[in-house]
């Protein structure tokens, strides 16, 4: 109720609150009975916020001191900046199939969905050489079911063996039409560039 008494200026509350003889008390009287608040610049005493002291209200949003913090002026709510997604050089990937030995009805196709893998092997060996490019030349043997019974691939340009090896894992599990005459060969040239 003491300190109530002191917010309210109550005369001499503030002596009541402090207890006598603890801290020196006429400056505090002397502030509680003015109603002026915490003030600005200028003088002596305590300087916090900006514009014109005056006593501090719940919910006001004038009149400066304490009042004021927060207000940031310019209007608006403040936002985060933007950000720019910056894109590299975007893999490119061309593979075809060239029967020889026999017809496999879906050879085209087969080797189409596969492009997406391609890309795969590709990029994972970007991570590592960012300048990689060339080319992977892959041979398949179709056996009579359209399985792939033996795959070979063989890098050029600067495409690490690594990535031959994991181009040659998908044409691997690839499964073909059975090809007309039993058996057959598919040569998969696979080109790996980048669009600049």
């Amino acid at each position: 109720m003491a300190t109530l008494g002191a917010l309210t200026g109550g005369g001499t509350a503030t002596a009541g609150v402090l207890g006598s003889g603890e801290v020196p008390t006429g400056a505090l009287e002397a502030a509680a009975a003015s109603g002026a608040g915490i003030g600005s610049s200028g003088g002596s005493g305590l300087n916090i916020g900006g514009g014109g002291g005056g006593a501090i209200r719940p919910g006001a949003t004038g009149g400066g001191g304490l009042a004021s913090i927060g207000q940031t002026g310019g209007g608006g709510p403040a936002t985060a900046g933007t950000t720019t997604k910056v894109e590299g050089p975007k893999p490119v990937v061309g593979a075809s199939a060239a029967v020889a030995g026999g017809s496999v009805g879906n050879a085209q196709a087969v080797v189409a969905r596969m492009s997406a893998g391609f890309r795969r092997c590709y990029m994972q060996g970007l991570s590592s050489n960012p300048e990689m490019s060339g080319r992977v030349n892959v041979s398949a043997r179709i056996g009579p079911g359209g399985e792939v019974q033996s795959v070979t691939a063989t890098p050029s340009g600067s495409i690490s063996a690594d990535v031959a090896n994991c181009i040659a894992a998908r044409v691997r599990s690839a499964q073909f039409d059975p090809p007309e005459g039993g058996a057959a060969t598919i040569n998969i040239p696979v080109t790996l560039v980048q669009q600049k």
